[in-house]
């Protein structure tokens, strides 16, 4: 591998480490998001649960816990890409 493709390897992987940072940070926020969603419905009333505002409340968690779910996959993935990058130094 000549030094110009050594280079752009490089940078890649630089890239990909901040995206990864900052999937992992995101990641955060929604979980944090999403637990408060669920703490909120989960100290709600049957009744009020079961009431158009206990729902929607119900329904932004459960899209938040979807949202969080794919950014720790993209992380996942991300991790993947970074390992592959790291093993072409080798």
């Amino acid at each position: 591998m000549n030094q110009k493709i050594r280079r752009q390897i490089e940078e890649l992987y630089e890239q990909l480490v901040e995206m990864q940072e900052k999937l992992s940070s995101t990641g955060n926020v929604l979980g944090e998001l999403r637990d408060a969603e669920q703490e909120k419905f989960n100290n709600l009333s049957e009744g009020l649960q079961a009431s158009d505002n206990g729902q929607k409340i119900e329904q932004a968690a459960a899209c938040l816990d979807t949202a969080t779910d794919a950014v720790e996959s993209a992380e996942s993935s991300l991790g993947d890409a970074i390992e592959a990058l790291r093993d072409t130094e080798q």
